[in-house]
């Protein structure tokens, strides 16, 4: 009777052990799951960031100086209330917090030159997106605006629309992405690389542009006196 109360004993415990045994492993192969599955979206995360990451636009258009002027570049940080830029003048000011102009230090003009055409891009730059918006939407309606419409103005407000549509008198191209305005310039000469105009709009675009992303431009050639929204879609 002994031995058998013995023998009863050890198989309790040989089973509980087995019990043990198998919640601890139904508990790691828990957690094993649930560990992968994170580990999954991470995966499937991770790629999307890769993709299409964020565009920094003081990067890349430090880049984009980069290949066209190399070392011969220049940058001039401008007061955003100064007036000795006449350029300048034709954006909004309201929320404007910096603004960047682009030449070649090889200018003979001067070293740090006022007119327009010396200059290969100015970055205006806004607190906020939605003011850098209504500042390039400000130019745009100014240009679309009739000559009746113009007409029906006071004298002060045609001064002011004649002198902003005057800036188109070289070309040029006025782009807004995020909180930035850029003004590309253009002028009734060759382009800084060689090539058509479009062709080094395109240049700059794709810089400042994901691969295949439409974008709204406004765009003047030499001589046009008027800019024109367009939509360009660049795929270099």
């Amino acid at each position: 009777m002994k031995s058998v109360t013995i023998i009863l004993a050890s198989m309790l415990v040989l089973l509980s052990c087995v019990e043990v045994k198998k919640i601890e492993k139904g508990t790691d192969e828990g957690n094993q799951v649930e560990l992968e599955g994170v580990e999954e979206i991470s995966k499937v995360g991770a790629p999307k960031n890769e993709e299409r990451p964020t565009l920094v636009f003081s990067e890349t258009v430090s880049l984009f100086i980069e290949k066209v002027l190399g070392e011969n570049q220049r940058k001039y940080r401008i007061d955003t209330a100064s007036t000795e830029i006449r350029h300048i003048g034709f954006f909004s000011r309201d929320e404007l917090v910096e603004v960047i102009a682009f030449f070649d230090k090889r200018n003979p003009q001067e070293a740090e030159p006022t007119y327009y055409e010396n200059f290969l891009l100015f970055s205006l730059r806004y607190t906020r997106a939605e003011s850098a918006k209504n500042a390039y939407e400000s130019i745009k309606k100014t240009f679309e605006l009739s000559r009746e419409e113009i007409e029906k103005l006071s004298e002060e407000e045609r001064k002011e629309v004649r002198r902003i549509q005057s800036s188109a008198k070289y070309g040029g191209m006025i782009v807004q992405q995020g909180e930035y305005v850029f003004s590309l310039v253009e002028t009734c000469r060759n382009t800084p690389v060689g090539g058509k105009w479009e062709e080094y709009e395109d240049l700059f675009l794709s810089f400042i542009t994901e691969k295949g992303e439409e974008i709204g431009v406004l765009n003047a050639n030499c001589g046009d006196m008027k800019y024109r929204e367009e939509k360009r879609r660049i795929i270099l």
